[in-house]
C-alpha cells in the first residue's frame, strides 16, 4: 500500500529542517514464553537472561509501578525511549519490542512514537516507515565527526533550499495496513526555520510551542498519511 501522491505547492527559496512524531496506535500479536524460545532454540540459556541495574533498582521499580498502574487501572501514560545508533536507525528491534509490549494490553490506545524520516536526510530508515520525499535535500547526522549542525533528539536533521520540496509520510503495521493517527507534532529549529509546513489533509486544528521547538496538529477523524509542503 502506497498513499497518492499530492500536488506540489511550490513557495520562495528558503530553509527549512524537520523533524516528526506522529501518534500511531500499535499492532497488538502473540509473545512467545520463555519456555517455547528456549525448545526452539535449544542453544540460547534463557536461565541467564536478566536485568542488570546500574546503580539503585528504584529507577526501574518506579518504571513498573507507573506501567502496573497503565495496565490495570488504565491510568496515567509510559514513555520508553530508546537511544542508540544503526541497530535503532533500522528500527528492527525498536518495533519487536513496541509489538511486544502492546500485547500486555491490545485495548489501550498506544501511539506510533517518535520518528525521524532519514530518507530526507539521505540514509536508511526502518522499513515499516515509507516516505515519499520531493525536491533536493541535504542530510546532517551526530554520527559523523565532521558534521556540526543544528540537532534535536533525534541526532540527525534535514535541510532543504528547493522551492518544490516537501513529503509524504505513512508508517506501516505490516505489509497491508498502517498505523492510523489523530495528532501529529513536527520539531524543528525555530530560530533558523523561515516556512511553515502546508499539510494535507489540513488538520481541525494545531498549536505552536516555541519553547520545546514543536507544532502540534490535531485531526478529529483518523488519518492513514500526511502530505507536507512548505
Amino acid at each position: 500500500m502506497r498513499p497518492n501522491e499530492p500536488t506540489r505547492v511550490k513557495r520562495s527559496n528558503r530553509l527549512r529542517s524537520l523533524a516528526a512524531l506522529l501518534a500511531w496506535p500499535f499492532l497488538a500479536i502473540a509473545q512467545p514464553t520463555v519456555e517455547e524460545i528456549a525448545l526452539k532454540y535449544p542453544f540460547i540459556d534463557t536461565a541467564q537472561s536478566s536485568f542488570q541495574y546500574f546503580g539503585s533498582r528504584r529507577g526501574m521499580e518506579q518504571f513498573y509501578t507507573k506501567l502496573d498502574r497503565l495496565l490495570l487501572d488504565f491510568e496515567g501514560k509510559v514513555n520508553i525511549v530508546h537511544i542508540g545508533g544503526s541497530h535503532v536507525q533500522g528500527g528492527t528491534l525498536s518495533h519487536t519490542m513496541r509489538l511486544h509490549l502492546s500485547q500486555l494490553a491490545p485495548e489501550i490506545g498506544v501511539e506510533r512514537g517518535f520518528f525521524f524520516p532519514h530518507s530526507l536526510a539521505n540514509t536508511n530508515m526502518p522499513s515499516n516507515i515509507y516516505v515519499y520525499k520531493r525536491g533536493e535535500w541535504e542530510g546532517c547526522r551526530n554520527s559523523i565527526t565532521r558534521n556540526n549542525c543544528h540537532w534535536g533528539v533525534s541526532g540527525i536533521n534535514a535541510t532543504t533550499r528547493d522551492v518544490s520540496a516537501g513529503l509524504t509520510l505513512q508508517s506501516f503495521k505490516d505489509n497491508d495496513h498502517s498505523y492510523e493517527f489523530t495528532e501529529l507534532r513536527i520539531f524543528e529549529d525555530f530560530q533558523h526555520n523561515t516556512l511553515h509546513p502546508v499539510l494535507r489533509p489540513a488538520p481541525d486544528s494545531s498549536a505552536v510551542d516555541t519553547l520545546a521547538g514543536v507544532r502540534k496538529y490535531f485531526y478529529r477523524t483518523a488519518q492513514s498519511s500526511i502530505a507536507m509542503s512548505f
